[in-house]
């Protein structure tokens, strides 16, 4: 069984929690809303004989402190780059789910020179529209109401409607973990989603390559906008079955895409 070591580097007036294992070129992978650093474990295991996984529970999720009432995605790149100091680690393959995906944006914005490739798994550089900007206000106010009310509502709506019986068990498990997250954690995730620029032009920058995955069903992302970015040179777009949760809907198909773009990169 592979051995994890799980860490904690000081950050702001807390601390971020980081897990490490394997060894090989780094590769950083980043949850994503109410989740935390453990969704990878099973993605994890077919990489951990040629990379070093570098898995992070972010700003307010999983173990990791939370820091003010607004986290940006701007705040928790630099939570990302504080683990990356403590391992110094300075190139990179970067990868989130999601919400895990916004930071890598804002990373690989912030520090692209760090940047060997980056994948946005169910995630898009695209910013929310006043319609989702709204709705993520609805939010706040929905977990500040009523957290366990939210997060039982909210969890099985990522996932397509014929994966909702199968994956019971897991749904069941990702809504245990979210509940049992600090509310202001997840207030400050929204908030910090809501206010996220664009960043296609990073994208079609073409500065690194880059690695677009959805699924099918997937309420959460524009898929029309996602396609159109097949067409940029360094961009690779693979649409999967399934929802939202790429992850647990379609492990199989997603890990050998994602296999198949590292080991090319």
């Amino acid at each position: 069984m592979q051995k994890y070591l799980v860490e904690k580097v000081p950050f702001k007036d807390g601390f971020i929690q980081f897990q490490v294992s394997g060894s090989g070129d780094p590769l950083v992978l980043l949850h994503g809303f109410l989740e935390d650093l453990s969704i990878w474990n099973k993605m994890i295991n077919g990489l951990v004989s040629e990379y070093k996984i570098v898995t992070i529970d972010l700003p307010g999720h999983g173990k990791s402190s939370c820091f003010d009432d607004v986290h940006s995605m701007e705040d928790m790149a630099e939570a990302v780059k504080a683990v990356l100091d403590e391992l110094q680690l300075e190139k990179i393959i970067i990868a989130g789910h999601s919400m895990g995906g916004y930071v890598a944006l804002a990373f690989a914005e912030i520090y692209p020179e760090f940047i060997i490739g980056l994948a946005l798994i169910n995630s898009t550089p695209y910013p929310d529209s006043e319609e989702k900007k709204l709705n993520r206000m609805r939010a706040v106010e929905a977990v500040e109401y009523n957290l366990k009310n939210f997060v039982s509502l909210s969890i099985p709506q990522l996932f397509a409607p014929e994966n909702r019986t199968r994956l019971k068990d897991n749904i069941a498990a990702l809504k245990d973990k979210a509940i049992l997250m600090k509310q202001e954690g997840i207030t400050a995730a929204l908030k910090g989603m809501k206010d996220r620029p664009s960043r296609v032009q990073l994208i079609k920058n073409g500065s690194f390559p880059t690695l677009i995955v959805f699924g099918r069903e997937d309420s959460v992302v524009d898929i029309e906008r996602l396609k159109k970015l097949d067409s940029i040179d360094e961009v690779t777009v693979v649409e999967l079955e399934g929802g939202h949760m790429s992850y647990l809907e379609a492990l199989n198909d997603l890990s050998y895409y994602f296999m198949r773009f590292i080991e090319n990169l």
